[in-house]
């Protein structure tokens, strides 16, 4: 006779719960629109329009024809990376005495991706001079101040209304 294997034990909930599957009460809130999800919509919103901005950079070869194409998506590539990781860690950068380590995170993640993706261009051909990898990696950390500072706002405005 084979032993019965001793029962699953019953799932803990997370301490950490990710945007998607935050709980505002005992219930999963669903996804929609304005309100506590408001800011993953628009950043769900920001990863397709910044994946779709570059492709059509390549395809239809922007990068070239159009002045400032390639730093305007620089930053809202990067941007749209540090929300993403900053609802993802985070849910929100808030006025606590962690905030500036929190911002600082989100700055070092998107100069460090900016510098990924230079080395990448580079390794491929396709990087252009000095000046523009200076001024693409700008624009990445103009991109990712932007995105903690809208981190920022968001949290002490969920704070505010959970008061």
């Amino acid at each position: 006779m084979k032993p019965t294997p001793a029962p699953a034990a019953p799932a803990r909930p997370s301490d950490h719960q990710g945007p998607a599957t935050a709980r505002s009460d005992s219930k999963s809130a669903p996804l929609r629109p304005g309100g506590e999800r408001g800011l993953e919509w628009a950043t769900a919103a920001l990863i397709v329009a910044s994946a779709g901005l570059n492709l059509l950079g390549y395809v239809l070869n922007l990068y070239r024809t159009i002045a400032l194409y390639d730093e305007g998506v620089h930053a809202l590539s990067i941007g749209t990376l540090c929300l993403a990781a900053g609802l993802w860690g985070h849910s929100g950068l808030s006025r606590s005495t962690a905030a500036p380590v929190r911002y600082l995170a989100l700055l070092g993640t998107g100069l460090l991706a900016g510098l990924a993706w230079e080395f990448f261009e580079w390794a491929i051909g396709i990087i252009g001079d000095r000046t523009d990898t200076l001024i693409d990696l700008l624009m990445d950390g103009l991109g990712a101040a932007a995105a903690a500072l809208m981190l920022g706002r968001w949290g002490e405005a969920r704070d505010a209304r959970r008061r």
